[in-house]
């Protein structure tokens, strides 16, 4: 008790770590050592990469709004400059320099010098002043625009990386379990061969096998098939 005590001091309450740091740090030390905290790593690997494409899922999403927002406040600008350049250029009343009118059909600014018509004036200002406001615009929508792209991609590329850890965490998770299990069988069968060959010499130098040492073999077979069957009934669960 006092060591959890001290334990708890100096790392924080169980629940404040994940399944495999909690083994790391001793509170399940039954499964420290074996490959229920491969495992558990395994878990929170898909876990982690789960909540990465959560988080980017979401980011794509607002960068997506905020791309739409910005779309549709350039397109508005577009129209107004659109309609205020068509409504100058159908009035019959406005003198305009060939200059004057090319600029207003391909959209840019109007130079307004020599502009002595004040109602001419006011609406070339007017129509500037869209056109201004039509720039920023697209200059905001393509920053948002770029910026909805690449978060497109990295939520696209997030969500692979989560898809393929799940897919792969089961066949990973049946590794770890079959070589931590095999390792065991084969320390137990090199203790058996141990037994064995002690066996054979004791005979080999004319002694007759004792009721332990024939104890030891068949505990050494009994252990192998244990070993063999709590790997087949783990198998079997995941």
């Amino acid at each position: 008790m006092q060591k959890q005590y001290n334990k708890a001091k100096a790392y924080g309450t169980k629940n404040s770590f994940t399944k495999a740091e909690q083994m790391v740090l001793g509170y399940d030390s039954k499964k420290t050592a074996s490959y229920h905290l491969q495992n558990a790593m395994v878990n929170e690997e898909v876990a982690q990469k789960r909540n990465i494409m959560n988080t980017d899922y979401a980011a794509m999403k607002k960068s997506r709004s905020t791309m739409n927002s910005d779309k549709a406040s350039y397109n508005k600008a577009k129209s107004s400059a659109s309609k205020k350049a068509n409504s100058i250029l159908g009035n019959k009343k406005f003198r305009l320099t060939a200059s004057q009118k090319k600029a207003l059909q391909v959209g840019e600014m109007v130079d307004t010098t020599g502009i002595t018509d004040p109602t001419l004036l006011s609406q070339i200002n007017a129509y500037n002043s869209n056109v201004s406001t039509r720039k920023k615009a697209y200059s905001h929508y393509k920053i948002s625009r770029d910026a909805y792209n690449t978060a497109q991609q990295t939520s696209q590329e997030s969500t692979t990386a989560y898809v393929q850890a799940k897919a792969e965490a089961p066949i990973t998770k049946l590794n770890n379990t079959k070589d931590w299990y095999d390792a065991k069988v084969s320390t137990l069968e090199t203790n058996k061969s141990k037994v064995e060959a002690e066996n054979s010499l004791k005979q080999s130098q004319g002694y007759d096998l004792s009721n332990e040492d024939y104890l030891k073999q068949i505990n050494a077979n009994k252990q192998i098939e244990y070993q063999k069957k709590a790997e087949r009934d783990v198998l079997q669960k995941q």
